[in-house]
């Protein structure tokens, strides 16, 4: 998984396989069909199945691969559950599991579901029951991707690659330093073993990696937990893991965090040091006859346009290119504090350049110290890892699109 700088979030796959001669589907002009991954029910974006010569594989449309899945499910039936079901029923219900949309999908499965449970009481038969069911119940919101290959590989060891672009993955959105993003990989007992490498975009470095092993019941296959957690930040971590069994899903679990240099090394020195100015300013504004000589009562007109130069360093540091969605929403409140220290920083310079009143005077002051220890509260918080208040997230993140909540995200890792 590659979190590109251009925001694109692009998935390369490497299956090494043999292809036995009794499983060949053969297809037309001596190649055959082979079924390589389940993937979910969507248009696969910038799909790209070039091999290392540059020769590119077909792949089956829907109907094809919807055809193929319904073979699936009707050979699974007849191997696991010897002839118990009955087998034209068994075809219109899967085949209206198969060709579903997605928004039809969990009403399908749930009606799938339960005419299976209800027809199959031989309690010899419910423990392969189970793993007939979680092999039917995934095509409601995948299917079978499938690709006619050269038929020279029967027999022979061979590598096929594909690689496409998909949605961000999902990810938690409590404004803290670290944000922990998932992904579910609905074939992961396919192969003998997997290997999941997750590349992060520039400005972040991962935390740790975490790869998870999950039963047909969705509980933990097995009590070790393969993991990458770099002592050193860097922006790959890689696992590998052998899928206790063939039915077995999987996902991973990534955490990762602003990189140590760019922009949030330099809002910490910036936010401490306006806090600081302020700090001070205040100090002499109110303790002006300690302080002070004397008080002043005209400012230099060139305070104004010194001062402006902070605001404007700050916010050339808040301007960016175009970047990765993740990075963005991570970086979101680092932004937020620069932008806070550049309003305390413009306020002081219109103080200093324009003559007002004593109440104008005061009321700016308080102005520019609320914003200035505004931020210096949210770089505590962020730095001790600590939530922001939901008020603030709401302001700061695009509320119509949200990762996966805490309940759902713990009830399912």
């Amino acid at each position: 998984m590659r979190l590109d700088l251009a925001g694109d979030t692009r998935r390369h796959v490497s299956i090494n396989f043999t292809l036995a001669r009794r499983l060949a589907i053969h297809g037309a002009d001596n190649s055959v069909i082979v079924p390589f991954a389940i993937m979910e029910k969507q248009t696969m974006r910038r799909l790209d199945t070039s091999d290392i010569a540059g020769k590119s594989s077909s792949i089956l449309i829907a109907e094809e691969n919807c055809r193929l899945s319904l073979a699936l499910i009707m050979a699974a039936a007849d191997r696991l559950l010897d002839g118990v079901l009955n087998g034209s029923d068994l075809r219109a219900r899967a085949a209206a599991l198969v060709n579903c949309r997605l928004d039809e999908a969990g009403r399908q499965k749930a009606d799938f579901d339960h005419w299976l449970t209800s027809s199959v009481v031989d309690p010899d038969k419910l423990g392969r029951l189970d793993v007939f069911r979680s092999l039917s119940l995934q095509f409601a919101r995948n299917f079978l991707f499938c690709a006619e290959i050269d038929g020279c590989v029967i027999g022979r060891r061979s590598v096929f690659k594909f690689a496409h672009d998909q949605d961000a993955p999902d990810s938690d959105r409590k404004g803290t330093k670290i944000a922990t993003i998932s992904q579910l990989v609905p074939d992961f007992g396919f192969a003998a073993s997997q290997h999941i490498e997750v590349r992060a975009p520039q400005g972040l470095s991962i935390a740790s990696l975490e790869v998870l092993d999950f039963d047909a019941g969705d509980a933990a296959a097995s009590g070790w937990t393969p993991y990458d957690r770099p002592s050193q930040p860097r922006n790959v971590a890689h696992c590998s893991i052998r899928p206790v069994h063939r039915n077995s899903t999987g996902g991973w679990i990534v955490k990762v965090v602003p990189a140590a240099q760019g922009l949030y090394r330099f809002t910490k020195i910036s936010v401490v040091a306006v806090s600081v100015m302020v700090t001070l300013g205040i100090a002499v504004r109110i303790w002006d006859t300690f302080w002070l000589r004397e008080t002043a009562t005209i400012i230099p007109s060139a305070s104004g346009s010194i001062l402006l130069v902070g605001p404007a360093l700050l916010l050339s540091w808040m301007s960016r290119q175009q970047e990765h969605d993740l990075a963005a929403r991570l970086l979101a409140p680092l932004r937020a504090m620069l932008l806070f220290c550049s309003v305390s920083l413009i306020f002081m310079a219109a103080l200093a350049a324009v003559p007002v009143t004593p109440q104008i005077w005061n009321a700016g002051w308080i102005v520019i110290g609320l914003c200035a220890y505004l931020s210096l509260a949210g770089l505590i918080l962020f730095v001790t890892d600590r939530p922001l208040p939901v008020f603030v997230r709401n302001a700061i993140y695009n509320r119509s699109r949200k990762g996966i909540s805490d309940d759902k995200r713990n009830s399912r890792w």
